[in-house]
């Protein structure tokens, strides 16, 4: 199946991701100082004071000069990793104020540093050559919790929620009511809570609307509060374990001041476990030696050379991972979900392939879901669709957030249910902005609904466990009612758009069935499996690559470029009115004999 999370460690039931605040970047602020009180800056100082002078100015031919210069994009993780998504990032953010240094050598440095939009914090890792200029070599950004030093006083939290003043406080008293109905899962109780206390558009990605709400609380099995600190009188930040595993998550939750106290903002990501909240045992689980390291790493190196998609491109890893090890590069990490981020990072330095990946943790607790349970959770999740909206002049709007697993009538008449909701509208725009990926079956079934009833050729998928190609068609005999082939279709991009979003998009602009509006996607086309390696290590492996009949070629790591290019938020709006013009003009087309 495509869909990996392409932080490489995933997590059950919950995607984290940069969530940054829409905005107009901010004008340029004098150079920070990493090196406050130091006698003279490091050359990893110096870069990052550069880089940051230049982010947060978000001017691009100044962004593109530093970086022509000083540091290549391909060395840059996701977040950063050409022009659009930097600057997307710095308008999205606002840019950065930097809090924090450590400088481990002179050659590399760790900032934490705070979005000027918003409370959220990031870190940022980077590496510079030795030598003069001491070029980037290496650049990776992420979100992190607010360090414990930098958080506001706190109300001591005590038995969860805490005693007296701070359970009975704004945020705690709204936090309590939302994990109530989220844990309850009941579709009409959850939309009443939200239409009286929490608007759906304050809420990061994987609450933004009910469909995604209920697919999290079915999926997780709800949560159990863990932990509340309070940073603010009006602002909670809770450490939650799902109930379905031993999976912990942390939620944000931000009220306004004034009566009623209705929730302003809200995030929650997953988390490794705290560390106070493991036991001894689960302490020594995750502590890894020598042996273990080395176990893992030819594990990983066997499931590579056997399955990878493309074989000398394995080897080059294998390689790689035996040289770090060799160099010592891996022997002060004791803990396996940082050995498993630093695999995960040697291994896609290589290959470049961001469906690789290895992860670190226990599999699902208990007996598999039953067929019953499947298709209910499946049903919860509204089929992977999000709201289906109708657009003036008659426009469809429908959005896919992901390709679930259809592998019975019951699910394949919800789609069904869902497509037929599109099939009068005089236009359709796909919307795939948020899409990370799925099964590619699931891919045509919904593909097909945009196509007339003979069958269309629309991807192949060669597996090299098998040396076959397996053909991927739109499906003749379909439940409910198509749009069909003939009116246009718009299909909407980010460069979060990943994998098996990729491949619709891709499908449709090959066989100029939809014109794609928006961003470059993520660049994952090839599909993934899983291989236990070790104890609770698990390599993810691509071991296949499509091939579209039309380009003979597919999307790794280039992405879907679209034919009309404008931001991801701006995509929408464009669509829409570039539908309105078709419609206009074939309305003042004369008729066809």
């Amino acid at each position: 199946m495509h869909g990996l999370g392409r932080n490489g460690v995933v997590a059950l039931g919950l995607v984290v991701g940069m969530a940054a605040c829409r905005g107009s970047s901010a004008p340029p602020s004098p150079s920070p100082s990493p090196s406050a009180g130091s006698a003279a800056a490091t050359p990893a100082q110096q870069q990052l004071t550069a880089w940051l002078t230049a982010f947060n100015a978000g001017d691009r031919a100044a962004l593109l000069a530093y970086h022509q210069q000083a540091f290549p994009y391909d060395v840059a993780s996701d977040d950063v990793h050409d022009i659009d998504r930097e600057l997307g990032l710095s308008q999205g953010t606002g840019g950065f104020e930097l809090k924090k240094t450590e400088s481990p050598k002179p050659t590399s440095i760790v900032a934490t540093m705070k979005e000027r939009h918003s409370d959220r914090f990031a870190q940022v890792t980077m590496d510079v050559d030795a030598a003069e200029p001491h070029r980037v070599v290496h650049f990776v950004i992420h979100p992190i919790p607010t360090p414990e030093e930098l958080l506001g006083p706190k109300v001591p939290p005590a038995a969860a929620f805490g005693d007296g003043s701070a359970a009975a406080s704004p945020p705690a008293k709204q936090f309590a009511a939302w994990l109530t109905a989220f844990n309850a899962g009941d579709h009409d109780a959850l939309v009443a809570y939200h239409q009286q206390h929490f608007p759906y558009d304050v809420a990061s990605n994987d609450v933004h609307d009910i469909d995604r709400e209920l697919g999290l609380s079915k999926g997780t099995g709800g949560f159990e509060l863990k932990k509340a600190e309070y940073p603010t009188p009006t602002h909670i930040v809770a450490t939650m374990k799902e109930r379905h595993s031993s999976q912990f998550a942390r939620a944000e939750m931000e009220v306004a001041a004034t009566e009623p106290h209705g929730v302003v903002r809200f995030e929650i990501h997953p988390i490794p476990t705290p560390d106070e909240l493991l036991s001894p045992e689960d302490r020594k689980a995750l502590t890894i030696d020598d042996a273990k390291r080395r176990a893992v790493i030819d594990g990983i190196a066997k499931e590579l050379d056997a399955h990878y998609v493309t074989p000398a491109v394995g080897t080059k890893m294998v390689a790689a991972m035996r040289e770090h090890l060799a160099h010592g590069d891996y022997d002060k990490i004791t803990q396996g979900p940082a050995f498993a981020l630093a695999l995960t990072k040697d291994l896609r330095d290589v290959s470049h392939d961001l469906h690789l990946g290895v992860m670190f943790g226990p599999g699902p607790s208990g007996p598999p879901p039953s067929p019953g349970d499947q298709a209910a959770m499946l049903k919860s999740m509204n089929y992977g669709f999000g709201p289906i909206e109708r657009m003036s002049g008659n426009i469809a709007h429908v959005v896919i957030d992901g390709f679930p697993q259809i592998s019975d009538d019951a699910g394949r008449e919800g789609v069904a249910n869902l497509m037929s909701q599109a099939a009068d509208a005089d236009a359709l725009i796909l919307d795939l902005r948020h899409n990370h990926g799925g099964w590619p079956e699931t891919v045509a079934l919904i593909a097909s609904y945009l196509f007339d009833s003979t069958p269309v050729h629309l991807n192949d998928m060669w597996e090299r466990d098998t040396g076959k190609i397996e053909p991927s068609w739109t499906v003749k005999d379909l439940r409910g009612k198509r749009f069909g082939g003939k009116k246009p279709v718009y299909v909407l991009t980010s460069n979060e758009t990943f994998s098996g979003g990729e491949e619709m998009a891709y499908d449709l602009q090959s066989l100029h069935r939809a014109k794609t509006v928006g961003e470059t996607t993520g660049g994952g086309a090839h599909p993934v499996g899983g291989h236990p390696v070790a104890d609770s290590f698990v390599v993810m492996v691509p071991s296949g690559r499509p091939i579209n009949p039309v380009t003979k070629t597919d999307w790794e790591g280039v992405g879907v470029v679209p034919d009309i290019k404008v931001a991801a938020d701006a995509a929408l709006e464009e669509a829409h009115r570039r539908a309105l013009a078709d419609i206009a003009a074939a309305k003042k087309a004369p008729a066809r004999p």
